[in-house]
């Protein structure tokens, strides 16, 4: 990328979240969640004080909790609320009150898929694992299922299904029919998807994440132009292995999915009761 300098004209800084193991995606939606969201951050690491330990005997008193990063606890948190969702006939009923049943659906067949990769290959070695998978169809998440989880690459399917739980709308690319907004070589439509982007950020309660093949994801945030000619645009990025960078909107191919959302701090605040009397907490 050239160094003449390049400027800001939408968007802004997001918290920078690290991954823990495969969890660049739940990483990403927690940056999101973070920017937007006291109550979620809050949320989350009463799931984690709540949860992480109930299936630990040795510990004397609930609560009391090994000690690990703010970014590792809730990062666990959000693998939990996953895994709870494909339990809960309450969560179903949920998405199907706010029309979100049909990709709830898809999101329940996905998990059931691993499970079924997970049972017919890892299950049959690891003994504790076999014995989590087993009390996880039976209704009870412990935690070394949401360890191996954790592990799992998650999906476009995941991470809507928790951006909706938290308060978050998912904002189609009116110019495809998946909704997903990328660029291509040769790509007439370079002008009208920058704008498009531009627009998201620009407006406080909208945000993006972006995935890259099925391999990572990162949260882009700032919409810079500038360069040699003062015409080429970039992207501030942050990526959840540690590290804030900028990347020319040249670079970005078909394999570069954006995804946008809408928060709404009404339907969070409901979202986060309905499911902390769904989890007990």
């Amino acid at each position: 990328m050239s160094t003449v300098p390049f400027e800001k004209i939408s968007g802004g800084p997001r918290p920078l979240v690290k991954q823990i193991s495969n969890t660049c995606g739940l990483a990403s939606l927690a940056m999101v969640f973070l920017h937007h969201s006291k109550p979620i951050d809050q949320f989350l690491e009463s799931v984690y004080v709540e949860k992480h330990t109930s299936d630990v005997k040795s510990h004397a008193r609930k609560g009391k909790t090994e000690k690990v990063g703010h970014d590792t606890a809730i990062i666990w948190s959000e693998g939990y609320l996953l895994a709870k969702a494909r339990l809960s006939r309450r969560v179903s009923n949920w998405f199907n009150r706010n029309d979100g049943s049909f990709i709830y659906e898809d999101f329940k067949l996905n998990i059931d898929i691993l499970l079924d990769s997970i049972a017919g290959r890892e299950a049959k070695r690891d003994k504790a694992l076999g014995s989590a998978l087993k009390h996880f169809k039976h209704g009870t998440i412990r935690k070394v299922f949401v360890a191996r989880y954790l592990d799992q690459f998650k999906t476009q399917l995941e991470l809507k299904v928790l951006a909706a739980m938290l308060g978050f709308e998912f904002v189609p690319y009116p110019g495809d029919t998946m909704g997903n907004l990328c660029f291509a070589n040769g790509d007439r439509e370079t002008a009208e998807k920058i704008k498009f982007i531009q627009g998201m950020l620009d407006k406080p309660d909208h945000a993006a994440i972006l995935g890259h093949g099925q391999s990572h994801w990162m949260v882009p945030h700032t919409l810079l132009k500038g360069g040699l000619d003062g015409q080429e645009y970039a992207l501030g990025i942050n990526d959840p292995l540690g590290s804030t960078h900028t990347m020319p909107i040249k670079r970005f191919d078909h394999t570069y999915l954006f995804y946008f959302f809408k928060y709404n701090a009404q339907k969070c605040r409901e979202s986060i009761r309905f499911l902390s009397d769904v989890l007990h907490i």
